[in-house]
């Protein structure tokens, strides 16, 4: 009766002051009781009111014992719903949370088993996240790991659409994957779905194997609130998980980007591209159809299971094997370059991945633009050197071999003719006009194979051609440098130009006999300069920087911001003296180096 007072919501001093209205009712009726007894007897009013006051202090002490039971329920639940609050609250790892929400779930409820399933959006399934049970059955244990299907299974179904939890105390008819609960002895089950504004996140799934007493209303107002407590967390940790993914996406796209960059010809970054996209996506194979462009023929590559595959059945998305094909286009703003097909399993790419691999394919585009762009044009400068070659040379070696014939014909001539000392000056400028034409001849063929900067380095290339050119045609060279240059490429390609162009000035117009070259460096330049004793230029046109490709060098310069200086006097030869600004790598990380 106390318990039953106290759940009511009975106070103490209601029922005590209930026990003293009865005391009053009562007392008015002894003295009648009392004239009735013939035999001698305690006093019944002693007697009655003895039990009354025991009858009082029993009932306070069990009320007192109940609202304590009550008082360590409440406590009990309490706890329950900070434990399992504290504990999505200290880590963003669902998996190692969830199984702290389920126990406490189940504990609250006294039930066997509690399963709590995610929502997984993109696959439209329920997939089991933690299981917390006793010790029953296993088979239960094997079944709740797996995923629920709304489409197929009724408590799936039911749970997402609804936005309370809800109690089944029967669970005939019902199923976890392919075995019913009712032989799994499963007699009862509570859902709650776990919603974060009108998102679904998850549900807990709780389940009792044994008869049990009727659902405890108090048990469940805990377990709503321990549901609606972690929701937010569940969202917190998803969009956490999220982003990390997003990063990792982000820093993979990235290092493939840095893959693509590395591809010198459009066969090697074709093949990479296949290669990366099914390290990203898992596909098991990759097909890559590219559109030719001006001079460049289209291009067709297949890698992994697309192999054995026919260009037309990749074409129409026909795949025997009973998996897929995933068709993306390469585009560039809305120029179409061609499509990247992936071939997959069974089943289809996610929609994170079918992001991620669109993203890829853009980044892949941009890429193979650029490297069908570089071909055409390495295609058109082939062209362009063919034609400047015919020019170099007929205006140059072709003009030269002709004078030879004509020498040749009239030093005939004079030799048959009876007058070899007429003849002598002739074979002079015979031989030297063969000189010249040789000396034209070994420029222009050192023209067409340049040294390598990224590879031999400034130094290196200066030497090169002062042996291969200046040396053979009888110049006397002098090259004195400092050690352990380190000049970036850039400025590198701009000096070795500029040291070329003036070079040829000297084998062409100076008549010079030696030529020197001194390459220097400082903290914050670098410093090329070049001398020889020809005959040297007229003030005015070093002034101007008119002719022989004077303008042409200092523009060359100004593009590094490097400055030319060029003195001359006739007579007494030309210095040409090149400053260049230049960045060490610790100061711009971004600049490449060419060794010296």
């Amino acid at each position: 009766m106390s318990r039953i007072r106290a759940e009511r919501g009975f106070s103490i001093d209601e029922v005590v002051e209930g026990l003293q209205l009865l005391r009053e009712a009562a007392l008015e009726q002894v003295p009648l009781a009392r004239t009735e007894v013939t035999a001698p007897s305690p006093d019944p009013l002693q007697r009655f009111d003895s039990a009354l006051r025991r009858l009082t202090s029993l009932f306070s002490r069990m009320f007192a014992d109940a609202m304590n039971e009550s008082l360590k329920a409440e406590r009990d639940r309490t706890a329950q719903l900070l434990n399992a609050t504290n504990a999505v609250s200290e880590s963003l790892d669902l998996s190692l949370v969830m199984p702290t929400v389920a126990q406490s779930i189940r504990n609250a409820l006294g039930f066997s088993h509690c399963c709590i399933y995610l929502w997984d959006e993109s696959r439209a399934v329920f997939t089991s996240c933690a299981i917390a049970e006793g010790h029953e059955d296993p088979r239960v244990a094997r079944s709740l790991k797996e995923p629920l299907d709304p489409a197929t299974n009724a408590i799936g179904g039911r749970a997402l659409i609804a936005q309370e939890f809800f109690a089944l105390r029967s669970v005939a008819g019902h199923y976890l994957g392919s075995t019913s609960c009712s032989e799994l002895g499963i007699s009862r089950a509570v859902v709650h779905p776990i919603r974060f504004g009108d998102r679904l996140l998850a549900l807990a799934l709780s389940l009792d194997t044994g008869a049990g007493a009727e659902l405890d209303s108090k048990a469940l107002m805990l377990t709503s609130g321990i549901a609606r407590s972690v929701a937010p967390a569940i969202d917190n940790a998803r969009r956490h998980t999220e982003t990390r993914k997003l990063l990792a996406n982000s820093l993979r796209l990235q290092k493939a980007v840095e893959r693509f960059l590395e591809m010198k010809g459009l066969e090697d970054l074709v093949a990479i591209i296949c290669h990366e996209v099914e390290v990203l996506t898992g596909a098991s194979g990759t097909a890559i159809r590219i559109d030719g462009i001006g001079a460049v023929p289209s291009l067709s590559y297949k890698h992994g299971e697309a192999s054995s595959f026919e260009d037309e059945e990749i074409h129409l998305g026909r795949n025997t094997t009973g998996g897929y094909f995933e068709a993306l286009p390469l585009c560039v703003r809305d120029q179409e370059l061609g499509t990247l097909t992936l071939l997959g399993d069974e089943t289809a790419l996610d929609q994170d991945t079918q992001r991620l691999a669109a993203e890829f394919a853009t980044q892949a585009a941009v890429a193979i633009q650029h490297a069908l762009l570089h071909r055409h044009y390495e295609e058109l400068a082939a062209v362009h050197e063919r034609e400047k070659l015919a020019r170099d040379l007929h205006d140059s070696v072709s003009q030269s071999m002709y004078a030879v014939a004509m020498h040749n014909a009239a030093a005939l001539q004079l030799l048959q003719n009876g007058d070899p000392g007429g003849a002598l000056p002739v074979i002079n400028d015979l031989r030297k006009t063969s000189l010249d034409a040789l000396r034209e001849m070994r420029l222009l063929l050192f023209e067409l194979r340049p040294p390598m900067l990224e590879e031999e380095g400034l130094v290196s290339a200066l030497q090169a051609r002062l042996a291969a050119v200046e040396g053979r045609a009888g110049l006397r060279t002098e090259f004195a440098t400092d050690p352990d240059l380190t000049i970036p490429l850039r400025i590198a390609e701009t000096l070795y130009w500029i040291a070329r162009e003036a070079l040829n000035n000297v084998l062409k117009h100076a008549a010079a006999s030696r030529v020197r070259v001194r390459l220097t460096q400082q903290e914050s330049c670098v410093v090329l300069e070049m001398t020889d004793d020809g005959s040297g230029l007229e003030e005015t046109k070093v002034i101007t920087g008119d002719g022989m490709g004077l303008r042409g060098m200092k523009e060359r310069g100004a593009a590094v911001n490097a400055v030319v200086e060029i003195s001359s006097r006739v007579g007494r030869g030309t210095t040409v003296k090149v400053v260049a600004p230049v960045e060490t790598r610790a100061e711009n990380p971004a600049l490449g180096e060419v060794a010296s």
